[in-house]
């Protein structure tokens, strides 16, 4: 849930359409989260300790993260602005 609001600010204060706020939301978070305060803050082990198929699935996943949330937030806009 806390990356709903950098969402809905790059949608709603850039030029941005949902399907690029929507991956760039899911690529800062695995930038941000897993290659960055994951391993330094010892939640996992070095990022070098893992092979490149692990870090490219996983960002993969939080690309579809981001389009997920996305598609939420969209839906969510939507149903307030069109009265359920």
């Amino acid at each position: 849930m806390s990356w709903g609001p950098p969402y809905a600010f790059l949608r709603r204060r850039t030029s941005l359409d949902p399907v690029s706020a929507g991956l760039l939301t899911g690529a800062l978070m695995s930038l941000i989260v897993d290659e960055g305060m994951t391993p330094l803050f010892g939640f996992s082990a070095p990022n070098r300790d893992y092979p490149l198929s692990t870090h490219l699935r996983g960002f993969a996943a939080h690309l579809a993260f981001g389009l997920g949330v996305a598609a939420t937030a969209e839906t969510i806009y939507w149903l307030g602005r069109n009265g359920r």
